[in-house]
């Protein structure tokens, strides 16, 4: 909980005070509903349990898999980190 609130606190404080920042949340333990009442320039949207197709960077995941890292070999992380990069 402490690590979300934190990573909260890094973008509010990115954002100008008068600026709205949406952050969408999946359904995951750590992201609760009153998580966000500290942040006055953030407002969080929840998306339902289970439903991947709902959260933005699934598809980017999804699309990933699909077009640009699909049936390959890797050699060690780096080489996952360099060709996930390159993609």
């Amino acid at each position: 909980m402490d690590v979300m609130k934190s990573h909260l606190k890094l973008i509010s404080n990115e954002k100008e005070a008068a600026r709205l920042t949406v952050v969408i949340m999946d359904g995951a333990s750590w992201h609760q509903e009153y998580i966000d009442e500290d942040f006055l320039n953030l407002s969080i949207i929840h998306i339902p349990i289970y439903s991947p197709e709902l959260n933005p960077i699934e598809q980017v995941y999804s699309w990933l898999r699909q077009n640009k890292i699909a049936n390959i070999s890797f050699k060690d992380y780096d080489d996952i980190v360099d060709k996930c990069t390159t993609a």
